[in-house]
């Protein structure tokens, strides 16, 4: 896993390049990997009283899974809420994993790209691997979070997919715009909502 890791963050073009060989449990088995670390990071983050929100948290799951701690479980579970809160993470991030992987095979393959749906899998999945570094600190989040998306939705799919780069670039325009219009909107990204 780490292995990996390393080569995501340092030559990601190289990395989506040589996974040809994986399937759809090699991918999945990394991102578990990261939901794992970023899980456990959200959940000591939230129980020192920092709330995961679209200013602190990179994925989406951070920030449900914090909505359902904070309503549901820690009223009923008291400090149990964390550890639950994370394995709430660890579940719902395939789950939203699987759905951006769907829109991106659609768009790419939309596009004129030539893959199946396990070559979105494996973008959406590697893609995920900056958020292991700061992905549970607040602010901080925001950065590896966009580079994150530049990795699921731009790099990987654009190889897999072996799709021009300016097509590429349109779709990563349509992701980073989408996101900046309903933060703007409504002050949330995906309808999480900012409390």
């Amino acid at each position: 896993m780490w292995k990996e890791l390393f080569w995501i963050l340092v030559k990601p073009t190289t990395f989506f390049t040589d996974i040809d060989q994986e399937r759809f449990w090699q991918p999945l088995r990394f991102l578990l990997f990261i939901s794992t670390i970023l899980g456990i990071g959200t959940a000591w983050v939230n129980y020192l009283g920092w709330p995961s929100t679209d200013f602190s948290s990179a994925f989406q799951a951070q920030i449900l899974a914090w909505r359902l701690t904070e309503s549901i479980l820690l009223p009923r579970f008291g400090v149990v809420a964390f550890f639950l809160e994370y394995l709430l993470i660890v579940l719902l991030t395939p789950i939203f994993a699987v759905g951006l992987a769907v829109i991106i095979h659609v768009l790419y393959t939309i596009l004129g790209g030539h893959g199946r749906f396990n070559e979105a899998w494996k973008a959406v999945c590697y893609g995920a691997a900056p958020s292991v570094l700061f992905g549970w600190v607040p602010y901080w989040s925001l950065i590896v979070a966009s580079w994150s998306m530049i990795l699921q939705v731009f790099y990987g799919p654009k190889i897999r997919y072996k799709i021009p780069e300016d097509r590429a670039l349109w779709i990563l325009a349509l992701f980073f715009g989408a996101t900046l219009i309903e933060f703007a909107l409504t002050g949330t990204t995906v309808g999480f909502g900012l409390k």
